[in-house]
């Protein structure tokens, strides 16, 4: 490095530049790149220093770039990981080389494990391949609740993005599925599709989404209707006369099935109220008609084909909380009056 330390206690008088700073490339006769690799139980790390031999025989050394990584959750012993950190100081300097406009002349790697050195000088015995990949199980549109829980939506704040969420999961579970050759993405297995989703695709993850908390909610409704009997006289459904349609969702019967309306105005989809994708419903239809009040949201949430139990108060009280509806209905401030002048208090 910049100068040979021979005893430790030189440590507390050894400084060395934050960043590399370097010099004129004539005044530069030897480049060469220190990569330092280290691991934890918590984390893997590397680092990448770069030394210049300059004409007049002194060297500069200097920080190039650095890189972290979290240990996976599931628990590795540190040889393992001190060979994680190793390929992460050789992927480090490639990238460093690719990137940097200076010709290298060589490059240096360092690690503190025995482990490392003894297994790349190993001829005859090698490790599996390691790959932390998430276990994925194929998601199809008739999940239990033991494998699409509901308490997860929680997480996102908007019906957009919990149902392209969503959407992708059952594409990949699809993609399981499908041989190469009918493939759409051209991948298969756990990946990031960019590609753009189909209305198909979010109406099949809507529906996904809706049946698994009416399943989580009404267990006791859905299973008086499949077995032809008659509903809990204390349910909120009673009064309904729901039933379940092709796509196993529920929907409120009624008197209207002659009426020259839409199927979905006609037997709108039962919504549980206290649950939060009703939250996120009344606020995404709430945004769509740019936040012109309660009866405009409510008219809104049925066009749409959505029955949400306790509908009218679960409006009220999301516009109650719309910062937006805030600004656009608060009262004109009326600023406070300066003092008379003494002009104007004179006799």
């Amino acid at each position: 490095m910049a100068r040979k330390l021979t005893n430790l206690t030189q440590l507390e008088s050894f400084a060395m530049e934050e960043w590399a700073k370097i010099p004129q490339e004539t005044c530069m006769q030897h480049r060469e790149f220190h990569v330092f690799s280290d691991a934890s139980s918590k984390a893997v790390a590397a680092v990448v220093y770069l030394r210049v031999t300059n004409s007049n025989g002194t060297n500069q050394t200097g920080l190039v770039m650095g890189r972290a990584k979290l240990a996976p959750q599931t628990e590795h012993l540190i040889p393992r990981l001190e060979l994680c950190a190793a390929v992460l100081a050789i992927e480090l300097a490639e990238l460093v080389t690719l990137e940097i406009d200076l010709k290298i002349d060589g490059t240096t790697f360092y690690t503190d494990s025995k482990v490392v050195l003894g297994y790349i000088y190993n001829e005859t015995r090698r490790f599996y391949v390691y790959r932390d990949r998430p276990e994925v199980s194929t998601l199809s549109t008739s999940s239990s609740n033991a494998q699409f829980s509901t308490h997860r939506f929680t997480r996102f704040s908007t019906w957009k993005s919990l149902n392209r969420a969503i959407s992708c999961l059952i594409h990949i579970s699809f993609t399981y599925q499908k041989t190469g050759s009918t493939l759409t993405c051209g991948h298969k297995g756990w990946h990031l599709c960019e590609q753009t989703h189909t209305i198909t695709e979010l109406a099949r993850s809507k529906n996904a989404i809706i049946r698994a908390v009416q399943e989580e909610t009404y267990i006791q409704e859905i299973s008086s209707i499949k077995n032809n009997t008659e509903i809990q006289i204390n349910s909120v459904l009673k009064t309904l006369d729901p039933f379940i349609d092709e796509d196993g969702l529920l929907r409120v019967s009624g008197r209207i099935k002659r009426a020259k309306l839409e199927d979905n105005e006609k037997h709108p989809i039962i919504i549980p109220g206290k649950h939060h994708i009703a939250t996120l419903l009344i606020r995404h239809h709430h945004e769509e008609v740019r936040h012109q009040g309660r009866l405009f949201t409510e008219r809104a949430i049925h066009t749409a084909g959505y029955w949400i139990i306790g509908g009218k108060r679960c409006v009220s009280m999301i516009i109650h909380h719309c910062v937006t509806c805030r600004k656009l209905r608060s009262p004109t401030q009326i600023q406070k009056m300066a003092d008379l002048p003494i002009d104007r208090l004179s006799t």
